[in-house]
């Protein structure tokens, strides 16, 4: 089987939720150790491009009625042909594939360029310099001397025109001080700077939190979900070093991964710890301190379109929507990844986070951040929390990157719902109702626009630590307790993608020089990562616990023959079950009863215990 062909069966088996991104590649027997590498790449380079590569397969026909070629064997080829530097492999593997492509070659090279600019040939290779270690003249002098052009400032609306896809070029970016923007095709993973902390590759839109948040050195702060690290190193690099930062999440893996990112970009102020932001109480002596909270809560991730470690639930949502072809693979959900129910749990998560974070008594800031386009999980949010306290208010846009041009919305668009969300009784809830000035406060990012993935931040101030003029009040609003629409249950809201950060993270520190936890600090995480645990598992299934009261107490209520009827077949099957149980019991006491005999007779002193 050759290279195409088992690209193709692990990006299928990704798809079908078999196994994650790395399982398929890196750590798939079937894939021949030399090529591991290169595959992983291919399949991430190809899934940027998912939606375009899929359009032209439906468009031109070419695999229609070809019941043995599926779409996933076409991907990866297609994507080499069109954007890898020496084209298709030229070697004798896959005659089939590259017979069939190279025969509609014309027409399939028509298809690409009729279609729309790609996303992620957009030039939106962003790095974000850590200037813990090295200062921002530093790192353009090293990147001169290594044969790159500086150009000074860039605006997002000069990416076109002044970073051309692979020039070795690069800017300073005009929003963000600690901003070096480079074209796509930069490669930077195994660059020097990057190994050594210096640099982090970072999405633009995904260094707002931290740089609207602006915590003051020698400040506190909470990140509520904080792996695998990056805003927390950022939030890190803002107060110098200087303060306290708590990490909180609760996957074991993903904090260790926080743990050695930061340890590796020098960061000596972060104590990470493995458990619930929803169980740290407010009211307690540290909590008193908090004088920041960061939140970037789960979320759909539909906004995410070019980080490789994020773009599984992308992927999946692209390959099922809307389509239905007889070249495609069946791929068997419970729920589809952007489904209205998955969307309303996770908007009632978020909301329960933003308002839990609003209960710390001395807490100044919150950043409220999604990497999602939809209305439920951004401005409903807001709506939602605006309604259900009187404390804090959204700031003002002079103070939360005021020359960004994309706002918040209140009217939804068909392009940030769900495909169910068009129902009447659905559309009510996406609408919400945030005057002007409250739009104007939060702050969107969309890949189209901004060559950025799809993000959503929004900054609240607590009214009793600022003047008026710095915060939004609405005096129309009414205030309302929170209560959570009943929905159906998931057992897990967290992106499928969120597993793959952890794998792939892994995977670019062992590159990586990680500074060694000291033996106290050692004892310390591992504490608190038993602790969380203990609170997992007496939280597991809070759901299936009531719904099984809830069935005892209408048993009770039963009409006295039929609830007679019931424990009688109960009885029935117990009684018979314990008589099975006395039979094989008395049996293999004669059974050994036998064995003890035989054995005597044979003179063998040695003495028999009898069960």
């Amino acid at each position: 089987m050759g290279f195409y062909q088992l690209a193709g069966n692990a990006l299928a088996s990704v798809i079908q939720g078999k196994t994650s991104l790395v399982g398929a590649t890196i750590g798939n027997i079937k894939v021949p150790q030399k090529v591991k590498k290169r595959m992983y790449a291919a399949l991430c380079q190809t899934i940027q491009k998912a939606k375009m590569l899929l359009y032209i397969i439906d468009n031109s026909l070419i695999i229609s009625g070809q019941h043995k070629i599926k779409d996933t064997d076409l991907l990866v080829i297609l994507n080499d042909l069109f954007f890898a530097r020496g084209g298709i492999a030229h070697d004798s593997e896959d005659p089939v594939l590259k017979k069939l492509v190279f025969y509609h070659k014309n027409k399939l090279f028509k298809l690409m360029k009729a279609t729309k600019t790609d996303p992620a040939l957009a030039p939106k290779a962003q790095i974000k310099f850590n200037t813990l270690k090295m200062s921002v003249k530093d790192v353009i002098s090293l990147f001169e001397t290594q044969g790159y052009k500086f150009i000074d400032t860039v605006k997002y609306s000069e990416f076109q025109s002044k970073l051309q896809h692979k020039s070795k070029k690069f800017g300073l970016d005009t929003d963000l001080t600690d901003l070096l923007v480079f074209p796509s095709g930069t490669d930077l993973i195994l660059h020097e700077l990057y190994l050594n902390g210096s640099i982090i590759l970072q999405d633009k839109a995904s260094c707002f939190p931290a740089f609207i948040l602006n915590p003051e050195p020698g400040s506190t702060v909470i990140d509520a979900c904080a792996a695998p690290g990056n805003k927390t190193s950022h939030l890190a690099s803002i107060m110098n070093n200087k303060g306290k930062i708590f990490a909180y999440d609760l996957d074991n893996n993903r904090l260790d991964t926080l743990i050695k990112q930061t340890n590796l970009a020098g960061c000596n102020c972060i104590e990470a710890r493995c458990s619930s932001f929803l169980d740290i109480d407010p009211n307690s002596a540290e909590s008193a301190k908090i004088d920041y909270i960061l939140l970037d809560p789960s979320c759909s991730g539909s906004g995410i379109v070019s980080r490789s470690n994020d773009l599984v639930d992308s992927l999946i949502s692209t390959y099922i929507q809307d389509r239905k072809f007889d070249y495609q693979i069946e791929v068997q959900t419970q729920i589809k990844p952007n489904s209205a129910t998955r969307i309303k749990n996770l908007s009632n998560f978020q909301t329960r986070m933003l308002l839990h974070a609003m209960k710390f008594p001395n807490v100044k800031k919150i950043t409220y951040s999604t990497c999602s386009v939809y209305h439920q999980e951004n401005e409903n949010v807001v709506e939602n929390v605006l309604s259900s306290q009187t404390d804090f208010k959204l700031a003002n846009q002079k103070l939360v990157l005021q020359e960004w041009p994309k706002r918040g919305e209140q009217f939804k668009s068909s392009d940030n719902l769900t495909p169910t969300e068009t129902s009447p009784s659905v559309a009510k809830s996406v609408l919400n109702n945030l005057n002007k000035d409250e739009q104007c406060s939060l702050v969107r990012s969309s890949t189209e626009e901004m060559y950025t993935n799809g993000f959503f931040v929004a900054c609240f101030f607590n009214k009793n630590h600022f003047n008026k003029t710095e915060y939004i009040d609405n005096p129309r609003r009414k205030i309302t307790k929170f209560v959570e629409e009943q929905v159906e249950d998931i057992s897990d809201s967290t992106n499928i993608a969120d597993k793959e950060i952890s794998s792939i993270e892994s995977i670019k520190a062992e590159h990586n020089t990680v500074k060694v936890e000291s033996p106290k600090e050692n004892n310390v995480n591992k504490g608190s990562k038993q602790k969380s645990k203990t609170q997992l598992q007496t939280k597991q299934h809070p759901k299936v616990e009531s719904s099984t009261k809830d069935t005892k107490q209408k048993i009770k209520t039963l009409p006295p023959k039929t609830h007679a009827k019931k424990s009688t077949v109960n009885t029935v099957a117990h009684s018979g079950k314990k008589d099975a149980t006395q039979n094989s019991s008395l049996k293999r006491k004669n059974d050994q009863s036998n064995a003890a005999k035989n054995k005597s007779k044979k003179r063998i002193r040695t003495p028999i215990t009898l069960k």
